[in-house]
């Protein structure tokens, strides 16, 4: 039984038209030529706030006709002793100057927030988070990406990337960041909301964008995109919706490809379940759009179930930037690459050019600030598969490990001189 049924629970039903409070003060009156009894209006109207929360996930699958079924019934029934229109705009006023209060007051508690932001604390949120992550994720979430180049003429080169060094995090600094954070969901941000404030924000973003996707998806497939229902669409609609509301023309499909993966896309969007509040990521409000915790989004991106750290976290955030300075020249060189074997093969040269020596690389960069223990543990596995391996300081800090000595580098003609 819903809380709304519960508020009648104790009224009395005295004739088929009529439901008494117990006071007597106050009815429900069925109207004249009306047919549906009071069990039926309730069950209209429970239907009709189902069809209304509906709508904010799937509003493309509420019937209107169905909403105006709830509604005849619904209409059946009032409420009396029937309110003057000064009685109703007195009580329209004093409801909108109660929501005004609260406003007033959640404001004003989120100013008295702001004084205790700690930007220390804030910053070891973050690396909480970003370390109980990836101490629960499965080993696939550690490795180098791999990526396999195919030559024009059928030779195929391989290349392990690793952007940021060795992910070996520092696990033992939890405790230490659980006790300097405390409870992760009760630090302010620099504007005094609290993490569960920006997952409702972020939560209505989510419903917005999905919707716009499913609606750009049938328009660039070509199939009809319902309008919603105009019960539930009254309702204003912020300024920056506003703006985005008439989009420029949709560009047409090129081929039959293009169009399949369109339409699987729609296929997943239209699949997604609605996230629970907890399940979406407290940082999205920022800007950063990604999907951390939302699991649709990734099913999107990298097929079910892959779920990406969140582009807030530190050492997250670093290896972003190292890889957006990294890539660019590396899709240059593999481009120059391609252009000279096309124009080897067209100059009738078809042998394969032979690949370049690869640089000596070392088999693990260890950050300096790894615990002890866990730096003897990951040498000792190292050391298992590679008998030979030696650890070597690295410039500008940390070790390195290699599978054999390296080569040495050619000394300068200075040092040499002064006998150093």
């Amino acid at each position: 039984m819903t809380d709304r049924a519960l508020r009648f629970e104790s009224w009395t039903l005295i004739s088929p038209d009529r439901l008494v409070s117990p006071d007597g003060k106050e009815y429900w009156q069925r109207e004249p030529g009306g047919t549906a009894t009071w069990d039926e209006r309730q069950a209209a109207g429970a239907r009709w706030r189902e069809l209304l929360r509906s709508d904010l996930w799937n509003p493309w699958d509420v019937d209107p006709t169905e909403v105006d079924a709830c509604e005849e019934i619904m209409e059946q029934w009032h409420r009396y002793p029937r309110l003057t229109k000064e009685q109703s705009d007195a009580h329209y006023e004093r409801m909108m100057a109660e929501v005004e209060a609260e406003h007033r007051q959640a404001e004003a508690e989120r100013e008295e927030r702001k004084k205790r932001y700690d930007p220390v604390r804030e910053q070891a949120r973050l690396e909480l988070l970003e370390l109980r992550w990836f101490r629960d994720q499965p080993p696939a979430h550690s490795t180098p990406v791999r990526q396999d180049f195919i030559r024009p003429n059928g030779a195929r080169t391989h290349g392990i990337i690793t952007i940021g060094g060795e992910r070996d995090w520092n696990f033992d600094r939890i405790p230490e960041l659980e006790r300097i954070v405390g409870n992760p969901d009760d630090v302010v941000d620099i504007k005094g909301y609290l993490p569960d404030e920006r997952r409702k924000r972020a939560l209505g973003d989510v419903r917005r964008w999905r919707q716009d996707a499913v609606k750009e998806a049938r328009q660039r497939l070509g199939l009809p995109h319902p309008e919603r229902v105009e019960a539930f669409a009254d309702r204003p609609r912020p300024a920056r919706e506003v703006d985005a509301a008439t989009p420029p023309p949709v560009p047409p499909l090129k081929g039959k490809r293009e169009r399949a993966e369109w339409q699987s896309y729609l296929e997943r969007l239209l699949q997604m379940p609605e996230p629970r509040l907890q399940e979406v990521c407290s940082e999205l409000t920022r800007g950063w759009w990604h999907g951390h915790l939302v699991s649709w989004h990734d099913d999107l991106i990298d097929g079910p179930g892959q779920l990406r750290p969140c582009p807030g976290w530190p050492v997250t955030t670093r290896r972003n930037r190292e890889w957006a300075e990294w890539f660019p020249g590396h899709l240059r060189r593999v481009v120059d690459d391609f252009r000279r074997e096309m124009a080897a093969l067209k100059a009738g040269d078809t042998t394969a050019p032979s690949a370049p020596a690869p640089e000596p690389r070392p088999l693990v960069v260890l950050s300096s600030k790894v615990a002890v223990r866990t730096l003897m543990n990951r040498l000792a596995k190292i050391q298992k598969d590679n008998p030979r391996a030696v650890l070597l300081p690295r410039d500008g800090g940390g070790w390195e490990v290699w599978a054999e000595p390296p080569p040495k580098k050619p000394r300068s003609r200075s040092a040499k001189g002064s006998g150093v």
